[in-house]
C-alpha cells in the first residue's frame, strides 16, 4: 500500500495551464477559502452590515471614505444615488459588542447579571423570568447576534427569535458553544431558551452584536445621476469630494459647501500631496492635471490662469484614468501609460517621466497602494509597480505582473466589468472585486513559479472600497448582500457569515497521478486531516480519470484535533481528483493535510 499526500495547499488558485499539469498545492477551483501561514486552507472570514438600513435602497455606494478630523472625530462619508451621506463615529469604526455572562438557573431565573448596551442602540437589556425550563430576553435592533451557551453539564438549547424557532445549540460541559442568527429585522428581539435535555446547574449565555447600526445623514447636495466615479480627499481638516460633473465642494462634519471660486475643477480623481491638492478625469479636458495652491484646495488660481499642465500629452492615450500617491511621487494613469511626477519645489521645477508607455490603469478604483508599490488593473492582468518581494518585472520597467496564474480568469470579464472593478490593499492581500466576486491575492507569499497565490470569494456585490487607519484598521466596503438590497455598507473580513447567511466553501485538487499516467492504480482510502470549533460535516467527491463516485461525507466534532478521518474509496484508474466541499453554517473550519492510499500496478501496455 502506498499513498500521496498533500500538505501544502497555498498555492492557490491557477487556471493559466491545463488542470491534469497544475503541482499538487495548485487549483483551478477553489472558492472562500484563506491560506494559512502552516500553508493550511481556512474557511474565510465573513462580512456585516454597519448600516441598520440601506442609504438609497434603489442605489448602490458608489464612493465610501474615512474622514478624520484634526480634533479625533471620524466621519463615514458616501455618496448614493445623488446625494452624499455622512455619519459622525466616535470611537472603533465598527465595535462588537458583547454582553457580559447571564447567569440562569434552570428555572429561568436570573441569578447574577451584568448588563451593557449595544453600540448604537442605547437601550438596556436584561434577561426575564419566564417558564419552568426556559428563559426569555429581550436586545435593541441588531441584524446579526451571535448567542452562545455554557453549561456545567451537556445540554441542547432550543432558540426561538421573535417567535421564529431557529437552529437550536449544543453545548458540551464547561464549553461556551456559540451560533450566529442574521438577517434580522424586527427593531428589538425578543430571544427565548428552552433547554430540551434535563440538566441542573448554572447555564451562561452570551450575546454578540456585529451590526454596530449606524444613522446617517442625507445632505441636500445634489449630484449628477450620470456620475459614477466620486473622488475623495482631505485637506486643512476639511473633507473635499468632486466627480467629473459635480463641481468640487467640502464637507467640514455638519455642512456642504460648493466651491464656487474661480477655476475651480470638476474632477473624478483626487490627491493630496505636498500640501497641494491634486485633481484630474474632468469631463471637459480629461487629460489635464489640476492642482491647488498651497494648503488651500479652494484655490485652483482665481487670481489667474487655471493651475494645470499635461502630464501625457492631449490625445487619447493621455486620458486620465486614475491618481495615486507612493513612492514619494504623483501617479498619473492613462488607460494604456504611467506616469510619475515629482512636485517638490515650485510647479515651474515639477518633473515627470514616463513610467511605462505600455502599462496603464483600465480601472480607475482597482488603484491601490500598497507599503512598497501601487496595485492597479491594467489591459493584460493585475500590475504593480514598485517593489513585490519574489516578483520581477518582465521588461525591467518594475512593473510586475501579479496575475499570471488567473490571467484566463480575468480576461473573460467583459471590458464594462473590469472597468468597473474596486481594489483594495488590506492585511497584505490585494482584494479585487468584479461583479459578484472578489479576487483576493496574497501578496506575502509565493507559488512554484514566483507568482503570489490568489482565491475567490464569491457573494460580493461590491461597488466601493476604503480601508481605514492604524488605529481602527479595517476593510469596508459600499454594497449589498446576496440579492438583498443595495445602498448599504458592510464590513468585510470579519465574522463568521455573510449577514448571517453561510458561507460555502470549495477546493478541488488537481488530478493527482502518483507514479505517472501510464501506470493503473487501485485507490484504496481518502484521509482528511481538519480542525473545527464547531461541528462540520465535510462533503467529499471523488474522481479517477474522470469518472465520479457518489459523494460522501466525513465529520468533524467540535475542538477536534488533526486526527485524521478515513474514508473508503475504492476505485480504479490512472489519477484521482479529490473535491472538499462545506455549505453549511457552522463556522470555521481548517483542512491541513489530505492523503489518497492506493495499490500501484504495473504499467500499461
Amino acid at each position: 500500500m502506498e499513498h500521496f499526500t498533500i500538505r501544502d495547499f497555498s498555492g492557490g488558485l491557477n487556471t493559466s495551464m491545463d488542470e491534469a499539469n497544475l503541482p499538487s498545492n495548485m487549483t483551478a477551483s477553489i472558492c472562500n477559502v484563506d491560506f494559512l501561514d502552516s500553508k493550511a486552507l481556512k474557511r474565510r472570514n465573513g462580512y456585516s452590515r454597519i448600516t441598520a438600513t440601506p442609504l438609497d435602497s434603489g442605489n448602490p455606494v458608489y464612493s465610501l471614505y474615512r474622514y478624520y478630523k484634526k480634533a479625533g472625530t471620524k466621519y463615514w462619508v458616501a455618496v448614493c444615488g445623488t446625494a452624499l451621506y455622512a455619519q459622525e463615529h466616535v470611537g472603533t469604526a465598527v465595535p462588537v459588542t458583547r454582553a457580559e455572562s447571564e447567569s440562569l438557573s434552570r428555572s429561568g431565573a436570573v441569578l447574577t447579571a451584568t448588563y451593557g448596551s449595544f453600540s448604537g442602540g442605547g437601550a438596556l437589556y436584561a434577561p426575564v423570568a419566564t417558564t419552568a425550563i426556559s428563559a426569555t430576553f429581550t436586545v435593541p435592533y441588531s441584524t446579526n447576534i451571535s448567542l452562545g451557551i455554557k453549561n456545567t453539564a451537556n445540554v441542547v438549547a432550543s432558540v426561538w427569535i421573535d417567535g421564529t424557532l431557529k437552529t437550536a445549540i449544543t453545548a458540551t460541559a464547561d464549553t461556551l458553544v456559540t451560533r450566529s442568527y442574521g438577517s434580522l429585522t424586527a427593531t428589538s428581539h425578543a430571544f427565548r431558551l428552552k433547554w430540551t435535555t434535563s440538566d441542573t446547574g448554572i447555564t451562561y449565555v452570551d450575546y454578540f452584536d456585529y451590526s454596530a447600526v449606524a444613522s446617517f445623514t442625507k445632505y441636500s447636495t445634489t449630484l449628477t445621476a450620470s456620475s459614477r466615479q466620486f473622488a475623495f480627499a482631505t485637506l486643512d481638516d476639511n473633507c473635499y469630494f468632486s466627480s467629473a460633473y459635480d463641481q468640487l465642494a467640502k464637507f467640514n462634519g455638519s455642512t456642504v459647501t460648493t466651491i464656487t471660486a474661480t477655476n475651480t475643477p470638476s474632477c473624478a480623481f483626487l490627491a493630496v500631496k505636498g500640501r497641494r491638492m491634486f485633481g484630474a478625469g474632468s469631463a471637459t479636458d480629461p487629460s489635464k492635471l489640476y492642482y491647488s495652491e498651497l494648503d488651500d484646495a479652494e484655490d485652483w488660481g482665481k487670481s489667474g490662469t487655471q493651475n494645470g499642465i499635461y502630464v501625457a500629452g492631449q490625445d487619447a492615450g493621455g486620458t486620465c484614468t486614475g491618481l495615486a500617491v507612493a513612492n514619494d511621487l504623483l501617479y498619473f494613469f492613462s488607460q494604456s501609460r504611467t506616469y510619475g511626477l515629482d512636485t517638490r519645489g515650485l510647479p515651474a521645477n515639477w518633473e515627470s517621466r514616463c513610467l511605462s508607455d505600455s502599462h496603464g490603469c483600465v480601472a480607475p478604483n482597482s488603484i491601490a497602494v500598497a507599503p512598497n508599490g501601487v496595485i492597479f488593473l491594467a489591459a493584460d492582468g493585475v500590475r504593480s509597480h514598485g517593489t513585490v518581494q519574489g516578483v520581477y518585472s518582465d521588461d525591467g520597467s518594475a512593473f510586475v505582473t501579479l496575475s499570471d496564474n488567473i490571467k484566463p480568469t480575468l480576461m473573460a470579464h467583459t471590458d464594462a466589468e473590469k472597468a468597473a472593478a474596486i481594489g483594495a490593499v488590506y492585511n497584505n492581500r490585494y482584494w479585487l472585486a468584479i461583479g459578484s466576486y472578489v479576487y483576493v491575492c496574497d501578496l506575502e507569499k509565493r507559488t512554484q513559479n514566483n507568482q503570489p497565490p490568489w482565491t475567490v470569494y464569491d457573494n460580493h456585490f461590491i461597488q466601493s472600497m476604503c480601508v481605514t487607519r492604524s488605529d481602527e484598521y479595517g476593510l469596508y466596503a459600499g454594497g449589498k448582500f446576496g440579492t438583498r438590497t443595495l445602498g448599504h455598507i458592510l464590513r468585510l473580513d470579519n465574522g463568521g457569515t455573510d449577514c448571517g447567511a453561510y458561507i460555502g466553501m470549495l477546493y478541488k485538487t488537481p488530478p493527482l497521478a502518483p507514479k505517472g499516467y501510464t501506470t493503473i492504480k487501485h485507490f484504496k482510502h481518502t484521509h482528511i486531516a481538519a480542525e473545527a470549533p464547531q461541528a462540520q460535516t465535510v462533503t467529499v467527491g471523488f474522481t479517477t480519470d474522470d469518472v465520479s463516485a457518489p459523494s460522501q461525507t466525513a465529520s468533524f466534532n467540535a475542538d477536534t484535533d488533526i486526527q485524521p478521518k478515513r474514508l473508503l474509496t475504492p476505485a480504479r484508474g490512472r489519477s484521482a481528483q479529490v473535491r472538499l466541499s462545506s455549505w453549511g453554517l457552522e463556522q470555521d473550519l481548517t483542512i491541513s493535510e489530505l492523503t489518497v492510499t492506493y495499490n500501484p500496478r504495473p504499467k500499461v501496455r
